[in-house]
């Protein structure tokens, strides 16, 4: 890329001015800065170090903005980061107090000293839990954590004192001196560089505790903003998104206990397989997590490879009485595995295990009661249609796409999520 296109992408894209700071470009000694300033006296410091009169005060006071890179690409890269950043954690709590502190640092080689700035630290207030917590902006995580720990650890001893910030307010319950001391710090970075892990067991050894905001947290904050995401168990979310229903979009976790833990937790939506819950039992989850969307099966499969969906193909030669047939034998050939298994299966149920709902004392009678009928409405809803031997379907060359992409099929997922909309 050329100077002029580079030069270019700045004017388009980088403000001239952010706040009374002026942006300011130069390049010394073979190295780029952009910087935003309030006048010009430091940008020429990589010459001979900072003039002999400055101090780390002045210039934390000038300098609001500074990235240096190997060419003027990497300045304006970085320096779009982190003004992106920096607007990033305003719009993320546009509803709280936020504090901005200037951090800079002094380098010294014994001759020149020279001043950097390296991250950006706010405080953020919440109100409403009389809570508070540290935004902190690097574009260098990795590196700028063993200099991000004393200064936010320098800023809760001064809170500490309860000297260092003087707030009142109308409200007689609003009581800065009650706020409990930060103990979380959010961290925005685009790239953590796969260091996630050692940046977390960094702060955790010392006291604190890490929200990692990146790139992909981002993309998927702005999807929510626009489509209703929905969590579900491993690669449903695949199968899902084929059936391409307007403003929704399945993402993928792990498994049903991580699924509940996002509804518990988080709040968000989901949707988890049926499995061994009975109905009775979705009936009062669903009272107490508006949000938790339970396939009326076992799992997806049960959809997929349902009589109904298969006979909206017209497949040449399917009898669909015949096929239920055949799944009844199937059923009934591991019906005795089944009954004997579910119990220890439902124990790792944390919907249940953790009394977030009142309990069906009968729940074990019912489920068997509905396994042994041979009533395909029934016991269907129960049986595992990913444990079906397809032998029957073999010949008709049967595709997931093929299936999941019926009107029957579309029309029973629409109803699940619409359930309590």
């Amino acid at each position: 890329m050329s100077t002029e296109e580079i030069n270019n992408l700045i004017e388009e894209h980088l403000p001239v001015e952010i706040d009374g700071y002026t942006r300011r470009i130069g390049v010394f000694n073979g190295l780029s800065t952009i910087m935003y300033s309030k006048d010009g006296s430091f940008l020429g410091k990589y010459l001979s170090g900072n003039s002999k009169n400055a101090t780390l005060g002045y210039y934390n006071k000038t300098v609001l903005f500074e990235v240096i890179g190997r060419d003027l690409k990497e300045a304006y890269l970085k320096i779009k980061e982190k003004i992106e950043l920096n607007k990033k954690v305003k719009k993320d709590f546009p509803k709280n107090m936020i504090f901005d502190f200037k951090s800079s640092f002094k380098l010294t080689d014994g001759k020149n000293e020279l001043f950097i700035k390296l991250f950006e630290v706010y405080l953020v207030l919440d109100t409403n839990s009389d809570s508070q917590f540290f935004c902190v902006v690097s574009i260098n995580p990795l590196s700028d954590a063993k200099q991000i720990l004393p200064v936010i650890n320098d800023l809760k001893n001064k809170i500490k004192e309860k000297n260092f910030i003087k707030l009142s307010g109308d409200d007689e319950n609003f009581d800065y001196s009650n706020f409990d001391l930060p103990r979380i710090v959010h961290l925005y970075s685009y790239d953590f560089k796969q260091s996630k892990e050692e940046i977390r067991k960094f702060f955790t050894k010392h006291g604190w505790k890490v929200k990692l905001k990146d790139k992909y947290i981002f993309e998927k904050e702005e999807l929510a903003n626009q489509e209703k995401i929905i969590l579900c168990e491993g690669r449903n979310y695949k199968i899902l998104n084929y059936v391409e229903i307007p403003k929704i979009l399945f993402s993928e976790e792990h498994n049903s206990v991580s699924i509940f833990q996002n509804v518990k937790t988080r709040k968000r939506y989901c949707l988890r397989d049926k499995d061994y819950l009975i109905d009775e039992e979705i009936k009062r989850l669903r009272h107490v997590f508006p949000k938790y969307y339970i396939l009326d099966y076992y799992c997806i499969e049960n959809y997929l490879y349902h009589p109904d969906n298969i006979e909206e193909l017209k497949l040449k030669g399917f009898n669909k009485h015949e096929y239920i047939e055949n799944i009844i034998t199937n059923k009934n050939k591991c019906l005795f595995e089944i009954i004997s298994n579910f119990k220890s299966i439902r124990k790792g149920y944390k919907e249940l295990t953790e009394n977030h709902i009142k309990e069906v004392k009968n729940a074990n009678t019912i489920l068997i009661k509905e396994l042994q009928s041979n009533d395909f409405d029934v016991f269907y809803k129960h049986f595992d249609m990913k444990s079906y031997n397809k032998e029957f379907l073999e010949r008709f060359n049967l595709t997931e796409m093929k299936l999941v992409k019926t009107d029957w099929f579309k029309n029973r997922i629409i109803k699940i999520i619409n359930k309590g909309c």
